[in-house]
């Protein structure tokens, strides 16, 4: 039994995040779907990466006749083929799974994601050029989009909210998706076939945390520090357990939401609960290591997003148990002490400015290998 059949089993889906191309080409996209594969996700550096390995070659020499087009055209000439082309792979497993699984992720331009109006327009644009009901679009958790997300919801637009960092705008997100589920079922309109996941991004936490950690330390020279975080060989013991303690914690409150009165409410009307997404496909620091991730976050009702060499890597690693109900009381400790010296919902918007600025330069340098690309086909 594979990696993707034993997590199905948990109940928990696996979602493939790196699309590029030659996956669908050559058919191990198909592969993974029939394996088990439940969804995939693109992402700006994984298509930088394939435009310059020449998986599109032939789009580009496509291109080179149309002299009025410029970098951002042919992105979303590429994208929004690679969406059509896996939504229609992964069309069988979104009707076997009643609208449960199936997704294909696309980013918004990462320029809008201050901007609410900007964000609704360009979402209402994209999921009406791609034209698959199977399509996710991918929306950072910012302020000025949480009502954005309330709105798209209403409006029959499935959506991945990114980059969450802390429970309190986790709690956001959730009520937005509840509001906008409400609005469509007041209008009398179908709730069952809306999806909406919300992405924590675990491992990017961890690093961050660790790096505040470490210099904390540092400058404090250990004086004065809780017991916990003494010396290097308490930070090694314990660095890896503050994103997966803070993990344990929000699906402790997930487990709470989608028990209420109200959510019995439109649960009854067909209605999905909003899954969390464990995202650990940037893994950094060689300490922090693929399979401690996998076995610490399996949880039935949730998703987890592996980059292709994760996934390939850890195919034949099977986790014995669902492991985010398992120590849920030190979870919470291990938050408390690091609250005494950092402070989750402090940090979280340097967290988010940290992660649209890396989102903003994968963009920007996509588009600048487009346009390289481009003129050296134009050149022949």
């Amino acid at each position: 039994m594979n990696l993707l059949q034993t997590l199905r089993q948990h109940g928990q889906s696996v979602w493939l995040d790196g699309l590029e191309r030659n996956l669908i080409l050559t058919g191990q996209l198909e592969r993974s779907i029939d394996n088990g594969l439940r969804g995939v996700i693109s992402n700006f550096t994984s298509l930088e990466r394939a435009i310059r390995e020449r998986s599109y070659d032939c789009d580009f020499r496509a291109t080179v006749r149309q002299p009025n087009i410029n970098a951002q055209w042919i992105y979303e000439y590429l994208t929004v083929q690679d969406m059509q082309l896996t939504a229609d792979l992964m069309k069988a497993v979104h009707n076997r799974t009643h609208a449960g699984d199936g997704f294909v992720n696309l980013d918004l331009p990462p320029q809008v994601a201050l901007d609410p109006q900007a964000t609704l327009t360009e979402a209402r644009r994209l999921w009406q050029t791609v034209g698959w009901s199977n399509l996710m679009l991918k929306i950072p958790a910012t302020s000025a989009t949480v009502s954005v997300i309330e709105q798209l919801i209403h409006q029959g637009i499935n959506i991945n909210v990114t980059s969450l960092f802390s429970q309190a705008v986790y709690e956001q997100v959730a009520e937005a998706y509840l509001r906008g589920l409400e609005v469509l079922a007041k209008q009398g309109k179908e709730v069952s076939t809306i999806a909406s996941v919300a992405s924590f991004s675990v491992s990017r936490l961890d690093e961050a945390i660790t790096a505040l950690i470490t210099t904390h330390l540092e400058a404090e020279q250990e004086r004065g520090l809780p017991e916990p975080f003494r010396g290097d060989v308490a930070i090694c013991a314990t660095q890896q357990r503050f994103a997966i303690a803070q993990a344990k914690v929000m699906y402790q409150r997930y487990q709470t939401i989608y028990q209420s009165d109200r959510w019995q409410a439109l649960a009854r009307l067909g209605a999905q609960p909003q899954r969390l997404l464990w995202d650990i496909t940037n893994i950094r620091n060689a300490r922090f290591h693929a399979q401690y991730y996998i076995k610490s976050l399996v949880g039935a009702g949730t998703v987890l997003a592996l980059s292709p060499l994760i996934l390939q890597e850890q195919d034949h690693y099977s986790p014995t148990h669902a492991s985010l109900t398992v120590g849920v009381d030190a979870a919470y400790q291990t938050l408390e002490n690091l609250e005494q010296i950092i402070s989750l919902e402090m940090i979280t918007p340097q967290l988010l400015s940290e992660e649209l600025q890396r989102s903003q330069a994968a963009y920007q340098q996509l588009l600048r290998t487009i346009a390289q690309k481009r003129q050296s086909k134009q050149s022949f």
